[in-house]
């Protein structure tokens, strides 16, 4: 594989705009804090089994770029801790993760300038190649896309599939006044369903949300995992998913929001307005894409995907710099919902699906 990226810079652990204000390390340490009393074991919980883990691989796994960084710092945010190659096998390592399967931040976090959100996804894709390339076990690659310049967005998914040999992209799930799934991403799925691409998607902050100040928690609470579901909705009911049967989709934090909502999806499908979109109904299409369970950890969200799909469609990811791999399979331990077994099939299912070495 040829790698034009040839300086070698430390890795950008990326906070995002939504969390401009905090550095990946302050992220992770108040997601870890508020989230122990529930699902989180004490600090000294022990060793990781690694022979129980190191099968594992992390498809939630956010890197970045030097371009990003500077971009993070320009809007007034803080760029995070910047961890070198080292310090991330060192993470996958502490939580018995064989490989990372790397995203980047997403461009329109930090700007709105359709030259820098170009030059910025292309930055990231290359940096991520040439980390793949220095560890080429041990980390895959889910391009960033330039959206909301179609044009650009289907120049770079040429490339990163092309002559970066990325492993699928990393979908922004609302960008440009549209949410992932409606008819606006047509030429967009029209060239990843004839790559039969994988789609890992991410949630991004609408327009009407993404300003508004809520300093007593934030916004992503409950916007991000809402968001999820408003692309999931999209997706599914404009006739997108069904169409589009070729592309694998992962949804983020095990579908976000969608869990506690689902009987919403049935009662809109039972009204018989749209036979045409979805002939076998939401959830017999729900049931054929993937979910992550990064920050998906409450027991109750876990037996809740548990209760709604196959272990074959669920994914091990993490959320890092927010949560680690670590404190995520401790978590996934505690609550005792998925067997060692379940867990052993996550690896197998990301392995199969990114056609990963073992």
């Amino acid at each position: 594989m040829k790698h034009h990226h040839t300086t070698d810079h430390p890795v950008f652990c990326p906070a995002c705009s939504r969390r401009s204000l905090l550095t990946g390390a302050a992220a992770l340490a108040l997601t870890t804090t508020a989230a122990r009393a529930q699902v989180s074991p004490p600090d000294n919980y022990g060793a990781p089994d690694h022979s129980k883990t190191d099968h594992l691989v992390d498809v939630h796994f956010h890197v970045g770029s030097p371009m990003l960084a500077a971009l993070q710092g320009k809007r007034g945010g803080r760029p995070g801790s910047n961890p070198s190659a080292e310090t991330l096998l060192g993470v996958l390592d502490e939580g018995g993760v064989q490989i990372g399967v790397c995203s980047s931040i997403i461009p329109t976090d930090v700007t709105n300038v359709q030259s820098e959100i170009t030059a910025a996804s292309r930055d990231a894709n290359e940096w991520m190649a040439k980390l793949r390339h220095d560890h080429p076990t041990r980390f895959g690659i889910l391009a960033s896309l330039p959206l909301p310049d179609i044009d650009a967005t289907l120049k770079e998914i040429a490339y990163a599939f092309d002559t970066l040999k990325a492993d699928g992209v990393h979908m922004p799930t609302y960008v440009g006044g549209h949410w992932f799934g409606e008819p606006w991403f047509a030429p967009v799925l029209d060239e990843l369903n004839r790559r039969k691409a994988i789609i890992k998607t991410h949630p991004a902050l609408p327009d009407s949300v993404k300003m508004k100040d809520f300093a007593f928690v934030g916004t992503g609470i409950v916007e991000l995992g809402t968001d999820t579901m408003r692309s999931m909705q999209a997706f599914l009911f404009s006739g997108m998913a069904n169409k589009y049967k070729d592309v694998k989709v992962i949804w983020s934090h095990a579908g976000g929001a969608f869990l506690g909502q689902a009987q919403r999806f049935v009662n809109a499908a039972d009204s018989g307005k749209f036979k045409a979109q979805l002939p076998d109904g939401p959830m017999a299409e729900l049931k054929r894409h993937y979910y992550d369970i990064a920050q998906a950890l409450h027991p109750a969200t876990q037996r809740e995907l548990k209760n709604f799909v196959p272990n074959s469609q669920i994914l091990f990811g993490t959320d890092y710099p927010f949560w680690t791999p670590k404190r995520t399979i401790d978590a996934i331990r505690v609550a005792d919902v998925f067997s060692e077994s379940d867990i052993a099939g996550w690896g197998s299912n990301a392995k199969k699906l990114f056609a990963l070495k073992a």
